[in-house]
């Protein structure tokens, strides 16, 4: 089920009035009026809403498409009237980093969120925005900060954990007594796929769009060093998303060397137990012929020299097969 809301935040950050997106333009007058900033908030909308929300806040079409698609590449773009940004949040989903999308509209006095949960819980954005308040001030820009500011915190927890997960998958593939979870590398390695792309994506749209959010900062000096360290830290977490990438390719090489070893001493075994069966196989074979003239067929005791032949000529082969460790 969608939810819908508009909070209309003062100069303080403090909530004055509420309304539902039928009452936008009463929204946006009071927001003007106390020099605030209109908070429209939607989780998993429909045409008919944007529809409602598109003229008064003179939404292009092409954000709104882009914003119901929720198939976009992380990007600041500028239209005409409002500012576009499309941030990709991680959320983990049965031990794997799925992608979330989140789109934000933002311009003079207002910003629109919209999420797009897919059975998840939303991000509870209100919360978010307390936090940073004190930080980066109010407004537009301040805001669209926190959110993104609150991802790239995802991003770094996620950066960790796949480091932790790397060490324990690397000292599994390097021990010679232990056999690596086939499962574990490649799910390590769709986070690592999805951490990369989140983060360079986001990194190369912000250093693109740095100017278009200061444009829309209340106060320009106070929020321009926080976007400066998001930007860096984005450019670190994606340098360690790179590091990643290569070494589970590293694992995942010496993973595959692993399983051709493996497979090679499983035949070498198999070879070698097929020989050991096949001298009492071959010499009971011949015996088996009902030939007159085979040795010891006349004698008593012929069966039992047969039997210690076999015994020996077998463990003679076992234990050059073990000093081979083919066994």
């Amino acid at each position: 089920m969608s939810e819908q809301r508009i909070l209309v935040l003062d100069a303080e950050g403090a909530v004055v009035a509420k309304h539902g997106l039928d009452e936008v333009a009463e929204a946006l007058d009071c927001a003007k009026g106390c020099d605030g900033l209109a908070w429209i908030d939607l989780t998993d909308p429909d045409r008919e809403q944007f529809d409602v929300l598109r003229e008064p806040l003179r939404l292009h079409p092409l954000a709104v498409q882009d914003s119901l698609s929720g198939r976009q590449q992380p990007k600041v773009q500028r239209y005409q009237h409002h500012l576009f940004v499309v941030v990709w949040d991680l959320v983990p989903e049965h031990g794997v980093l799925a992608v979330s999308q989140l789109f934000l509209f933002l311009a003079a006095h207002w910003l629109l969120t919209v999420q797009h949960s897919n059975g998840n819980e939303p991000t509870d954005l209100e919360a978010v925005l307390d936090d940073r308040r004190d930080e980066v001030g109010d407004g537009p820009a301040a805001a669209a900060y926190a959110i993104m500011a609150d991802v790239t915190t995802r991003y770094t927890h996620a950066t960790a954990d796949i480091e932790a997960a790397l060490e324990r998958i690397e000292s599994d593939v390097f021990d010679a007594d232990t056999r690596e979870d086939v499962h574990e590398i490649y799910r390590i390695r769709q986070n690592i796929g999805h951490v990369d792309r989140a983060v360079s994506g986001l990194n190369a749209a912000l250093e693109s769009g740095r100017d278009h959010l200061s444009e829309l900062a209340v106060d320009r000096e106070r929020l321009d060093p926080y976007l400066e360290h998001l930007i860096d830290g984005l450019a670190g977490t994606a340098a360690m998303a790179d590091d990643h990438s290569r070494s589970i390719d590293a694992v995942i090489s010496s993973h595959e060397s692993n399983v051709a070893t493996r497979q090679n001493q499983d035949m070498r075994t198999i070879s070698a137990l097929a020989a050991l069966f096949a001298i009492p196989t071959l010499i009971a074979g011949l015996y088996g012929m009902n030939f007159q003239n085979l040795p010891l067929v006349e004698s008593q005791f012929g069966w039992a020299v047969v039997a210690v032949v076999i015994i020996v000529a077998d463990v003679s082969c076992y234990l050059i097969f073990k000093r081979r460790r083919w066994i």
